[in-house]
């Protein structure tokens, strides 16, 4: 589906002789985009800005934005915020050694809106995040140790303490209990 660039605007005679005007369509000037920029951005930006972006896409010989590149101007400007490889760069300059991919599920963890960059909160619940969940898991497979490990070791020292709290409770009924039964002296 093809639309036409102009719209002809004829005489106001059914059959004028006078030159037509011809109208851009689908077009838009610079105040409209800037409107449009101040009204959907959460930043402010200047309208020298907007106007640089502006004109790299504007046709050269109407002056005027074609609609499709609206989108295009406003990813020049770009989003607010932290976006991955800022916050990849940060966690590691803070000396943390973390894989690309457990950054990548931290990162769209934090970031619900699914604007693909992170304000400060964000930034402050994704370290948090890496901290509390990812690096424990790191230090246990940096040592060496895993979740069956920790589970054999546990139950390990169950185990003894259980023999010890036997032993402890069979040498108080011995105690206790009356001093010719069998059982009794068997323990002794």
């Amino acid at each position: 589906l093809k639309s036409k660039l102009y719209l002809n605007r004829r005489g106001v005679g059914a059959r004028s002789t006078a030159p037509t005007k011809q109208y851009v369509v689908g077009t838009l000037w610079f105040e409209v985009l800037y409107d449009i920029v101040i009204t959907s951005m959460p930043e402010r930006y200047s309208r020298d800005e907007v106007r640089e972006h502006y004109m790299t896409y504007a046709n050269p010989s109407t002056g005027l934005l074609p609609v499709d590149r609206v989108y295009d101007v406003i990813a020049k400007l770009g989003r607010p915020g932290v976006k991955f490889d800022e916050f990849a760069r940060f966690v590691k300059n803070l000396g943390m050694q973390v894989d690309t991919p457990t950054l990548r599920v931290a990162f769209n963890r934090v970031d619900i809106d699914q604007t693909f960059t992170l304000d400060l909160e964000d930034v402050e619940l994704g370290i948090t995040l890496l901290l509390r969940t990812v690096f424990p898991k790191l230090v246990l497979q940096k040592i060496g140790l895993s979740t069956e490990q920790i589970v054999r070791h546990a139950a390990f020292w169950l185990s003894v303490l259980a023999v010890i709290f036997f032993f402890l409770i069979m040498s108080f009924m011995s105690l206790v209990s009356s001093r010719g039964s069998p059982v009794a002296s068997s323990l002794q």
